[in-house]
């Protein structure tokens, strides 16, 4: 049987959040941090202002510290006043993690002179560890920064109420926590964790676009050897014909998905199991789009190194 893929890296673990919290922000928003919610206008969209915090932060040398994400909202007092949100999703423990949110907080502020609310969600398994604070003071001066902050495994003893909860982070803090608890089990364990997970979706009522959100984000979290993840699709595309709907099983969309994300030979198997059309090269310029190294694009669509550097010159 295979081995699992190994545990992620650091800078690798909040893209799947990100992709959450930039499509199903009401929802986030509604679930963690219910009284900013209460106060935002939805009505009027919001804006991911990511890539000018990025270069903001690169500009004043902040090395490779990485802010999840910046977003532009507007509050319901019918005013022209936007309110920016700073989000950051940590799954390690970091020494110097409020100062960092202090530093973020003040180069946002001194950039967009409007007002910077700073959220956290902490996914680490360390329920002492709440950074919540950063604070100098001395000789009668004080420099304070609190900030909001919430702790997934403080959800361990309400599972009964994110199964009942109608809000897709429900099912994915669900996910997280059976993730931590599967951990070091055997494969078999985690298949039936996953496939509980996954089927919880069609059950909750979801949209098509919620469904497919937590969907990536089950099928990141919780990796199988390759062939229990075929068997992960296959029970997919069971639920998805008696309910008469094609959520996640796009053939295009799948093979893709699975092409990226196991190799070669399983892209090539899943894709012929569902129908792929994709052609290959439309995968390869896809992932150089979203950053993949040369040599996974590579591995992925059996192209050489010259045919993906020309793919990457040409943009």
């Amino acid at each position: 049987m295979a081995k699992d893929k190994p545990a992620l890296q650091k800078q690798d673990y909040d893209s799947p959040w990100k992709q959450l919290i930039e499509e199903l922000l009401e929802s986030f928003l509604g679930f963690f941090f219910p009284r900013l919610h209460a106060d935002i206008d939805f009505s009027r969209g919001y804006e991911i202002k990511s890539k000018e915090l990025y270069k903001l932060l690169k500009e004043q040398e902040i090395g490779k510290r990485y802010a999840d994400e910046l977003i532009k909202v507007y509050l319901k007092d019918g005013t022209e006043k936007w309110l920016l949100v700073h989000i950051e999703v940590q799954s390690y423990k970091e020494e110097d993690f409020a100062k960092r949110m202090f530093i973020y907080y003040y180069r946002i502020f001194d950039r967009y002179n409007h007002q910077v609310v700073s959220l956290v969600v902490l996914t680490d398994p360390d329920i002492t560890y709440r950074p919540d604070t950063f604070l100098q003071a001395g000789w009668g001066f004080e420099h304070k920064l609190s900030f909001p902050l919430v702790k997934i495994i403080d959800f361990k003893g309400k599972k009964k109420d994110l199964e009942q909860s109608s809000n897709p982070m429900a099912t994915v803090v669900l996910a997280q926590l059976k993730c931590m608890e599967s951990a070091d089990k055997t494969p078999e364990v985690r298949f039936d964790v996953k496939l509980t997970l996954v089927r919880m979706l069609y059950r909750k009522g979801y949209n098509k676009n919620q469904v497919r959100q937590v969907f990536n984000f089950i099928d990141w979290l919780i990796s199988l050897p390759l062939d229990l993840e075929e068997k992960i699709i296959d029970e997919v595309i069971k639920i998805e014909e008696v309910k008469k709907m094609t959520y996640i099983t796009n053939a295009e969309r799948i093979g893709e998905k699975r092409g990226e994300k196991r190799g070669e030979m399983r892209g090539k198997k899943l894709g012929e199991k569902l129908g792929e059309k994709r052609g290959i090269k439309k995968i390869a310029i896809k992932m150089l789009k979203r950053g993949d190294s040369v040599e996974d694009v590579m591995e992925v669509t059996d192209l050489s190194r010259e045919e993906v550097l020309a793919m990457k010159k040409k943009g």
